[in-house]
């Protein structure tokens, strides 16, 4: 995946900005006190560095935290982006597929038909989620829902290299936004936001956890983050945001926190903690579906490698160690791997022809996951230690009805399996995500356990609970993070920007103005391995 990263033109300023610090010196964007700029360091035994002030201070530096932070500095605010690990990105730089989008039915491009065929697959959709999620916060996906096509259309204007390349089985309005061909989606994204955030002037500071947040009387926000070696780094902020990411990169965490979860691999980066939500509660904000852990059906089995869903929608199907399908491989990913973790030994093969295994992704799997292939199918057979008539009486279906009726029937067929060489993966679901989170109101304030605002303190990503309720559809991620953070990053900056203590009215991002070109600075002591031990993501 990273080298669609490196291939791209943007890519000396992404692997300087990736492993760059910005601690050390201000930038234009964010102030030092008057008192001590002649002097920015600390005494030599100290290990404070002197406070930074900013107006919006964005703990995390994935998507969510990127967005918010691009938005907020483009209405003017002052901005600094804390994220502990080395290097940004978060889950985000690690999608693959797609962002899903629902058209506006207030687009003047539509017929009063077309608008009301809009709406109607809206509210099947919205009916669907609910009924799948069971928790979600009707306010929140209706929000996420209604602005998923606003917050694609910033990406493209911001320069990401989008394409609509389908719309969801069953739909003619619900929208599958990928990367251009030879792209990876979340460096794509990923890369864009940060040479955004490079124009905006605002500094990213990595290797830099943020262990406390404390409400001063001022309403001002207080933030400390350690760093590896030790320094410490004081950040007065007039409003915070919280984007940390769940928890799924921790199994620990997902031992306390799910103790009735698999003992599986997890898809996730080691930063994802939850954070976030432990420095929420801390300031009494309340916390839902906290145990809600989503699986991904296709992983390596050995690496955790993920295997993303669009080789399964290309025909690729799943048998088990006798050969035999078991699951419509394009059910619900709970559902496929709850399948997957029933057969025997709790794993299975992905195996198909290659119609539809191309060399890309080809070879980005054979860096981290072993494939057998083979030129017939009586020596896949062999390979897989698989009886050949039980195998090929699977094949022999596919071939003749795609597998799209019968038990185990899909939306989309099969492939024929008749284009050599066939390629087996052994697969096992992983944990692939955290649900549950923080509690925020539609204009991502964080709310107490009574249901109050917790002021100058918002949150956007997966460290938001009841967005998604219990299950979410694929594809739904990262636009999630894109909506809310751009929520996120319009309010608090409203808020921190405010002539008066009274918090303004809130409202939903547009699309800002471009802004002026300002560059960010660094400080490469802090540039230094995490402490935390990193897992394999995807």
């Amino acid at each position: 995946m990273l080298h669609c990263l490196m291939s791209t033109r943007r890519s000396l300023l992404i692997r300087s900005m990736l492993l760059a610090t910005a601690a050390g010196t201000a930038s234009a964007a964010v102030l030092l006190p008057r008192e001590v700029r002649a002097d920015a360091t600390a005494d030599a035994d100290s290990t404070v560095f002197c406070p930074f002030y900013c107006d919006v201070a964005v703990v995390g530096a994935g998507a969510a935290g990127l967005t918010a932070a691009v938005t907020a500095a483009q209405t003017g605010a002052r901005v600094l982006v804390l994220e502990k690990m080395r290097m940004v990105g978060g889950n985000s730089i690690l999608a693959e597929d797609a962002l899903t989008a629902v058209d506006d039915q207030r687009g003047k491009q539509w017929s009063d038909d077309a608008k009301r065929e809009i709406l109607a697959e809206k509210h099947a959709l919205l009916a669907e989620m609910r009924r799948r999620g069971r928790t979600i916060n009707a306010e929140l996906d209706e929000e996420l829902i209604d602005d998923s096509l606003a917050a694609v259309q910033w990406l493209q204007s911001i320069g990401c290299d989008l394409e609509t390349s389908e719309t969801r089985p069953g739909s003619r309005h619900v929208r599958e936004y990928r990367a251009k061909e030879g792209l990876s989606l979340g460096s794509e994204v990923i890369g864009e936001l940060l040479a955004r955030a490079e124009v905006a002037g605002v500094p990213v500071i990595t290797n830099a956890r943020v262990v406390q947040l404390t409400q001063e009387p001022s309403m001002h926000i207080d933030l400390e983050a350690l760093t590896m070696s030790g320094r410490r780094i004081k950040v007065h902020a007039k409003t915070v945001i919280l984007a940390t990411g769940g928890y799924a990169g921790s199994l620990d965490v997902v031992r306390r926190n799910c103790p009735n979860c698999p003992q599986l691999l997890t898809t996730n980066v080691a930063g994802a903690t939850g954070d976030g939500i432990w420095l929420a509660e801390n300031l009494g904000a309340a916390i839902v579906d906290r145990d809600a852990v989503m699986l991904h059906p296709t992983t390596h089995a050995l690496t955790g490698t993920l295997i993303s869903k669009p080789l399964r929608k290309a025909g690729a199907i799943l048998v088990n160690s006798k050969g035999k399908r078991f699951t419509n491989e394009l059910d619900v990913p709970e559902n496929v791997a709850r399948a997957v973790l029933a057969q025997p030994g709790g794993w299975a093969w992905l195996i198909g022809d290659s119609s539809h295994f191309d060399s890309v992704l080809f070879e980005r799997l054979t860096a981290t996951a072993s494939i057998t292939r083979e030129y017939s199918i009586a020596r896949l057979a062999d390979s897989l230690n698989i009886d050949l008539s039980d195998l090929g009486e699977t094949l022999e279906y596919c071939r003749i009805t795609g597998a799209t009726s019968g038990p185990f029937a899909r939306p989309l067929p099969a492939t024929k399996f008749v284009t050599p060489p066939y390629f087996a993966i052994r697969i096992r679901p992983a944990i692939h995500g955290s649900l549950g989170g923080i509690r925020v109101d539609a204009n991502a304030h964080i709310l107490d356990r009574q249901g109050r605002v917790i002021p100058k303190i918002f949150a956007a990503g997966d460290t938001v609970g009841g967005i998604y309720g219990r299950v979410r559809f694929d594809n739904f991620g990262l636009i999630g993070a894109i909506v809310f953070g751009r929520l996120a990053g319009k309010n608090a900056a409203a808020e921190a920007l405010a002539p008066s203590q009274t918090a303004p009215a809130v409202q939903r991002a547009e699309t800002p103005a471009q802004t002026s070109h300002q560059q960010a600075s660094a400080d490469p002591q802090l540039d230094a391995n995490n402490t935390e031990t990193e897992t394999n993501g995807g």
